[in-house]
């Protein structure tokens, strides 16, 4: 081990001439170390602390055996050659290897069941419970003040979409949010990740010939379905606010002839918790008079899932996220040639409607679209 000269006090100046007394201590933790104090007092006794601490240092490594001393000796030379203190070491140690605080299992845990607490929209939820434990799988039991961006990084590589790593990224940076406001970490790692770039896409939108494959093929095999695609198709309800809806949340006529009549969605069961009341087109008067379509206590229909999935390929439809909504919302904008109104409909906003569905449709496909009728309500000519 390298000597290191002995602490003493030297009086110094300061540039208005005042003497002071400051304690050299040397070089410790690779770098020069000194105390300055007011008097010669209190530097001689700060100094004799320091002593007896040096001493007691001493003690303890002159009771070591002699291939501790070596040992010891071996590595601290190499860390200085390296540039490294202990102290930089030991830190290094305690937080990659050490659990001192909060585990990531015990953070993670925290985090969901503080969401469940929120209220939050029971699919987003287990969004949210399918995912975060997976995020750091096998580092459950180290301190969540130890995880780094790196950390993050590795687990982001397994999803180049980068619609899907921008969503995960969001959901990992609310995470670490909530660590810090819980004191369990200092900073937040994700807020370092440059989120991915993702190109404006045009949504998929079904097309007038495909919604009528869809209805008519539900009216024929599966008519309680009915209603579901209704509201989603031509009236923009989300599939998780349609399961919700009750019977007096429907109020049928319109004495304008310009709906069929609304349909309320309250805030408990928006997805944004906003009310708002919407427009059920007039054609969906010919649709509601079918027997089977139920069109209220959506939670009743049973195998919902699979039943989609079997009258989506029987219309050949290729589907995909929102699809439903998304035609909604551009035959919205072409039937009213107004955002806004089209905006109050969905609850969107209306830089969103805008941005996404302007132009998707011709005006005589729009026709088309609001005049899709029951097969078996059409005319004996048209069905041959």
């Amino acid at each position: 081990m390298s000597n290191r000269p002995s602490p003493e006090v030297r009086k110094i100046h300061t540039n208005a001439g005042k003497p002071r007394w400051r304690v050299e201590l040397g070089t410790r933790e690779g770098k020069r170390r000194s105390r300055t104090f007011d008097s010669v007092n209190e530097a001689s006794a700060y100094l004799a602390e320091i002593t007896v601490a040096d001493r007691a240092y001493g003690n303890s490594f002159a009771h070591k055996s002699a291939r501790e001393q070596r040992d010891i000796s071996f590595i601290v030379g190499e860390m200085e050659q390296a540039g490294v203190t202990l102290n930089q070491v030991w830190n290094t140690y305690q937080k990659e290897f050490l659990v001192t605080g909060t585990t990531v299992g015990v953070a993670v845990d925290a985090f969901v069941e503080a969401q469940r607490k929120r209220g939050l929209r029971p699919l987003y939820f287990e969004k949210i419970e399918r995912i975060m434990p997976g995020v750091f799988l096998g580092k459950e039991n180290k301190a969540v003040n130890s995880l780094k961006k790196s950390d993050i990084e590795r687990y982001l590589v397994g999803y180049p979409n980068p619609n899907t790593s921008k969503g995960l990224l969001g959901l990992i940076s609310s995470f670490f949010a909530f660590c810090v406001r819980e004191d369990w970490v200092v900073d937040n790692p994700a807020l370092k990740i440059t989120r991915p770039l993702t190109e404006h896409v045009a949504p998929k939108v079904l097309t007038v010939e495909e919604v009528t494959r869809l209805l008519h093929d539900a009216e024929t095999h599966d008519p309680a379905i009915l209603p579901y695609l209704l509201l989603g198709i031509f009236c923009g309800i989300r599939p998780q606010e349609i399961v919700r809806l009750e019977e007096e949340d429907f109020r049928w006529g319109d004495d304008t002839g310009r709906t069929a009549g609304l349909v309320t969605i309250r805030s408990e069961v928006s997805k944004t918790r906003r009310r708002r009341i919407v427009d059920i087109p007039v054609r969906l008067e010919l649709w509601k008079s079918l027997n089977g379509a139920q069109w209220f206590d959506f939670s009743s229909i049973s195998s919902l899932k699979r039943r989609l999935q079997a009258l989506k390929a029987r219309a050949n439809v290729v589907w995909s996220p929102d699809i439903m909504r998304h035609t909604a919302a551009s035959f919205m904008v072409a039937r009213y040639e107004s955002a806004e109104k089209a905006a109050l409909q969905l609850g969107h906003s209306t830089e969103t409607l805008m941005r996404h569905y302007r132009e998707l449709v011709s005006p005589t496909d729009c026709a088309r679209f609001y005049q899709i009728a029951p097969f078996q309500s059409l005319p004996l000519a048209i069905t041959q």
